[in-house]
């Protein structure tokens, strides 16, 4: 058989004719034949990791999606516009009682408006079954046009506006009553002598109506969280009361807040320029969101911390995911090299080698695409999440996918599996050099360790390569990436609770909010009765203005102390001081970076058409238990709200008790005002970014998934590496438990540097990552580093990587050194 070698030389060194080809197929076949177990699960692995970038993508598109198309569901008004008498030049009370009848009239005549409708904010009172009256709040509309053109009901049907007798209601109030479609109650409207009872005892002086529930609505108030401030939110707890129940009732006197226009506008339109030339001349004040409250600012700032959160979920994940699957994938094909060399010594190029790579790590991306593909539309009804998750329950999810982002993603998927897997199987170093190395030298016991915790450690840094870490450097370089993601999510998640546990952190000095809601001398009578509680500490009535600074709308408040009570309900500052002179002013922190300002500067505001030029003084935390945005706002003194707006007061009153008094005063509050006391509320913004506060876990999880298995790869290929050494080190009289345990060495010394580079890394990326949450919030950046977790973090993982050590523990073990050193 002399010949038989010569021709296969012949058959490889003929390259460029059939022989080389019909090589290259037989070298394909055996690759996939031979090694399917890795094909496969190499593919499934990918496919894992892709799969999860690919669904977080398309949950942050179904996420952006579903509010938008909510906002077209329910075509609601594109702005509100309220009023004051004609030949009136600064808001009075007369503004409150005007009726815009002819305003309304006119701007039905304008260009560019679809439709305008009166409507407006009215207490009324709200009887149960318990027969007991109770403060609430409805839109009340005084012709056909409705609050909301297309209510995004939940439940039940759309009342008819023409009949007095029927109601929808919110979400929140439905909650707050327990009430659903079908349910009646009685509602009665407030009179304008009601206003001015120096009471808050519900007795509304007007005729009881009995309505009938129709409906429960989801506004864009409670897309954000279905919250309510005691019994009574002016924005969140609400019913809608139609011209019907008006004319019952009696338009004339019916107390309300103010009568507006809501007005449906042309696409292009200029709101301001239309109301200016259709009511010139007439004081008026333009509110860019829906005239029903609908917390349009709070909704788009909810979607877009959320698909920031999960957009930079996809992204780290994919960060993981290219590190950890890149290191899988190399040292399979490093691995499987043991072939290269004779072949090419043999005559088969590089190029023969690559091409016949090429099928299985072809047939590998395919299988980890399509394991994508069925990952992602695994994932995809996790989504949409927070704020568009509700809006989702009405409009419905996304129909259909988005085909071409999951095919460049699941091509994305392919490209990657062979820009790293082919060349790493072709580009092959000396192996005749990695042979010589083996024998003594790479099993020579370190001096100090047992020998099997030497054998262990020999295999993890063998000795007599050129690179020793090149075979574990690039695995402990990404178990450390792991790790870190690991470790940053508990210091997220507790600087998150230390935020939402600290009512100060998030602008809040009181226990409760006392709410006088018909007018002055209800809020006088009000202030009167909180003289009469005993253990109250501080309290301060809140006085606030709407205001514009940089051009857009800001909440300017104080807090205006009450005669007869100790002061000491202050604003939470990040930065700088609180204001002590009517010439300065404190300002949120997405206030002073959209005015270009800071601390020192001189800021310019319009309120009431007149210009106003303070001195930024400090950085405030915004909260008067209603508003949004804790970074959007100003605080001021007392002194400027009242030069600035004489018919000015304060309805609301914060109250603090002393820590012994605390429980029997909220309790004493709840009693004598039902429905008119709120517990301390967090914006809306840390409210959203509460319902976030899982996501750095889930990440953490996906990662700590991925990182297992990549641990599993790098055990089992070491093993399968090193057959030969352990093999020589059972010939020479090592038992089968010394070389089992040698391999729980192993694992461990390549945790622990991971662990070692991990954890600090994780706590810097966790730091870091709350300032910037911090900073956009708007509230004081207190990093909280868990320690007990961190150390619990370590001692898990060091115990994982062993408990994942058993079953290639068990293989080395069973290692017969006949077989192993045969072919020497």
């Amino acid at each position: 058989m002399p010949c038989r070698p010569t021709q296969r030389v012949g058959i490889l060194t003929d390259v460029g004719g059939e022989g080389g080809i019909e090589a290259t197929r037989l070298r394909a076949r055996v690759l996939l034949r031979a090694r399917w177990r890795s094909v496969v699960g190499l593919g499934l692995f990918a496919g894992l990791a892709g799969g999860a970038v690919i669904g977080l993508v398309t949950i942050g598109r179904d996420t952006a999606s579903a509010v938008t198309r909510y906002t077209e569901a329910i075509d609601e008004a594109d702005v509100g516009v309220v009023f004051c008498p004609p030949g009136t030049h600064e808001a009075t009370d007369a503004c409150t009682t005007h009726d815009p009848a002819r305003e309304q009239e006119a701007l039905r005549q304008a260009s560019g408006v679809r439709a305008v409708g009166r409507l407006s904010p009215t207490p009324v009172g709200l009887r149960l079954a318990d027969g007991r009256w109770q403060p609430s709040f409805a839109w009340v509309t005084y012709d056909d046009v409705p609050v909301m053109m297309n209510p995004p009901l939940l439940a039940g049907r759309a009342a008819d506006p023409r009949r007095a007798d029927e109601v929808m209601i919110n979400e929140a109030l439905a909650a707050v009553h327990g009430l659903a479609p079908g349910d009646r109650m009685d509602v009665a409207g407030l009179s304008w002598a009601d206003a001015e009872a120096d009471t808050v005892v519900f007795e509304p002086s007007l005729p009881p109506s009995e309505v009938v529930v129709t409906g429960v609505v989801r506004t864009s108030d409670s897309l954000v969280e279905v919250r309510t401030n005691g019994g009574l939110a002016v924005v969140e707890s609400m019913m809608f009361l139609g011209p019907g129940w008006v004319e019952r009732t009696g338009a004339e006197s019916l107390m309300r807040y103010s009568t507006g226009l809501s007005l449906w506008l042309e696409e292009g339109a200029d709101a301001e320029a239309i109301v200016d030339r259709a009511v010139p001349d007439q004081l008026h004040m333009i509110f860019a969101d829906a005239s029903t409250g609908f917390a349009t600012d709070a909704v788009d700032r909810a979607v877009a911390y959320e698909g920031r959160a999960t957009l930079a979920a996809a992204a780290l994940l994919g960060v993981a995911a290219v590190v950890l699957v890149g290191l899988v994938l190399f040292r399979q094909a490093r691995q499987e090299l043991d072939d290269a060399d004779p072949l090419r010594a043999l005559g088969m190029t590089r190029r023969s080698l690559a091409a016949s790579a090429l099928p299985r790590w072809g047939l590998t991306g395919v299988i980890g695409a399509v394991s994508a593909a069925l990952v992602a539309l695994a994932i995809r009804p996790l989504g949409p999440i927070g704020t568009a998750r509700r809006a989702a329950a009405v409009v419905g999810r996304a129909g259909g996918w988005n085909v071409a982002a999951v095919a460049a993603g699941m091509a994305a998927v392919v490209v990657f599996v062979l820009l790293v897997g082919v060349p790493a199987t072709v580009w092959s170093p000396r192996h005749g050099d990695r042979r010589r190395s083996r024998g003594a030298a790479r099993t020579t016991p370190t001096p100090g360790l047992p020998p099997d915790a030497a054998l262990g450690l020999a295999l993890t840094n063998p000795a007599g390569r050129r690179r020793p870490w090149w075979a574990v450097g690039p695995a402990v370089a990404g178990m450390a990436l792991a790790v870190a993601a690991i470790v940053a999510a508990p210091t997220l998640r507790s600087s998150l609770d230390r935020l939402t546990s600290d009512p100060a952190r998030y602008g809040v000095s009181w226990d409760a909010f006392a709410t006088g809601i018909l007018g002055q001398a209800n809020a006088t009578w009000l202030a009167d009765e909180l003289r009469g509680f005993e253990g109250v500490a501080a309290a301060a009535g809140v006085l606030s203005v709407e205001a514009e600074i940089a051009g857009a709308e800001a909440y300017v408040y104080t807090f205006e102390p009450v005669d007869g009570l100790p002061s000491g309900i202050v604003p939470t500052i990040t930065r700088g001081r609180a204001p002590a002179a009517t010439n300065e002013i404190s300002l949120g922190a997405d206030t002073m970076d959209s005015a270009g300002v800071d601390v020192g500067d001189t800021v310019r505001f319009s309120y009431l058409g007149q210009d106003h030029e303070l001195r930024v003084v400090g950085e405030v935390v915004v909260n008067d238990n209603y508003e949004a945005d804790p970074g959007r706002g100003a605080f001021v003194t007392p002194q400027w709200v009242h030069a600035a707006d004489p018919v000015a007061y304060s309805s609301d009153f914060a109250v603090r008790f002393e820590p012994q008094a605390r429980e029997a005063g909220l309790a004493e509050l709840h009693e004598r005002f039902p429905g008119l006391i709120g517990e301390p509320m967090m914006q809306d913004d840390i409210v959203n970014l509460r319902r976030l506060g899982s996501w750095p876990g889930i990440l953490a999880a996906l990662t700590a998934l991925m990182a297992v298995a990549a641990f599993v790869q790098l055990l089992v290929s070491s093993v399968r590496a090193n057959r030969h050494e352990l093999a020589v080190v059972k010939a020479i009289g090592g038992s089968r438990r010394q070389v089992g345990r040698s391999i729980f060495w192993h694992a461990s010394f390549v945790a622990l540097p991971a662990l070692v580079l991990g954890v600090p890394a994780g706590v810097i990326l966790g730091r870091w990552g709350w300032g910037m949450l911090a900073r956009s919030l708007g509230v004081p950046s207190v990093p909280v580093v868990p320690m007990l977790a961190l150390v619990a973090v370590a001692a898990l993982a060091l115990l994982a990587a062993n408990l994942l050590a058993i079953w290639p523990s068990w293989q080395a073990a069973r290692i017969r050194p006949s077989q192993a050193l045969r072919a020497e």
